[in-house]
């Protein structure tokens, strides 16, 4: 991918692309220039992208939490240069569309059009991103494994030494990004040494600012009504420890004694939890390693290549502050990049 065309992206008018989404216009923005800082990481590693080709092409089935898959799919077919066909899902078809307008003007060269319906044995690739049910119906329903990549259900946490102010801006940042929804959006953060609470506070007063500029979008009553009951539930617990937004649920940081991990309702709801030492995440994730798609962290540089480097306990490790900036290099999910996939005509996964 050049440098021209990412510098052409980061310049391009995206108000059609917000307008069509459900998030604000400011938290839109803010999410797309990262999903682009993310390509942009390894750029002196790409390869001009392949001509057009029109003995293949590409389905992909959308989830409707996040624009970023759409994106990245979108990108690793134009370096593979596989015309592709997207097919969203049904709240995001306004959206789709405006992408499709969006891309043709910015991938030179890229096929890239919506559809509806389809059946999953015809295209010569399927990429399916969403609920595990999804990707093994999809995954069935096809018929055969050759041409076939699921990207099923995921999450991700971060793991914190570094207990100051800038780490607790950085964790903000990569909650914010995209209303913490997708898999690398951090749903818990384990903080080392005792300080669980003072970066409760730390994270909290982040996410405050963050609000006032970057706001989140309207969520439906129902998400609304998971997040005040959550609320209440660690008010209740002896240890508990809520900081939140007063008269609305824009944010809230959620925390207790126990290093048990414990869901979310997301938009922009994170727990802080205790943890001794980085081997403990082992214990905290046993149950959810399969889901886990990534652990941000906070550390010296020493430390962090030390852990990256060392046995994998859950997913990969990446840098807190970057969650939301992944390079399209970056295996997902364990599986081979899939612009790499693509180029290569890999039978499966």
């Amino acid at each position: 991918m050049s440098i021209a065309i990412l510098d052409d992206l980061m310049r391009a008018d995206i108000t059609p692309l917000a307008r069509a989404s459900d998030f604000t216009p400011q938290t839109f923005e803010f999410s797309f220039r990262r999903t682009i800082e993310g390509w942009a990481g390894d750029v002196a590693g790409w390869s001009e992208p392949r001509s057009p080709r029109d003995d293949r092409s590409a389905i992909s089935v959308l989830p409707s939490n996040s624009p970023a898959p759409m994106m990245n799919v979108t990108a690793s077919a134009w370096l593979a240069g596989i015309p592709l066909f997207i097919k969203p899902s049904r709240i995001d078809r306004d959206f789709a569309r405006a992408w499709r307008d969006f891309a043709k003007k910015h991938f030179p060269g890229l096929r890239i059009d919506v559809v509806e319906q389809f059946d999953p044995a015809d295209p010569d690739y399927l990429i399916v991103f969403g609920s595990d049910e999804t990707v093994a119906f999809l995954r069935e329903a096809r018929g055969r494994s050759e041409g076939f990549i699921g990207y099923g259900h995921k999450f991700s946490l971060a793991y914190v030494e570094d207990v100051s102010r800038k780490t607790a801006a950085k964790a903000a940042d990569d909650i914010v990004a995209w209303d913490q929804s997708g898999c690398l959006s951090p749903q818990a953060v384990f903080v080392v040494g005792g300080h669980e609470r003072d970066f409760s506070a730390h994270l909290a007063k982040e996410l405050k600012e963050r609000q006032q500029r970057l706001p989140r979008r309207a969520v439906s009553p129902a998400a609304s009504l998971a997040i005040r009951a959550l609320r209440m539930n660690v008010r209740m617990r002896p240890d508990g420890l809520v900081f939140s937004s007063e008269e609305d649920t824009s944010w809230s940081v959620l925390c207790d004694d126990s290093p048990t991990l414990e869901p979310t309702p997301l938009e922009r709801t994170v727990w802080v939890k205790p943890i001794e030492r980085w081997e403990n995440m082992r214990d905290v994730t046993e149950r959810d390693t399969h889901h886990i798609e990534a652990v941000g962290v906070a550390a010296s540089a020493r430390r962090f290549t030390e852990l990256q480097r060392g046995e994998p306990i859950a997913g990969s490790v990446i840098p807190l502050g970057k969650m939301q900036s992944p390079s399209l290099s970056r295996p997902h999910g364990g599986i081979a990049p899939l612009w790499q996939w693509l180029n290569s005509g890999l039978k499966q996964e």
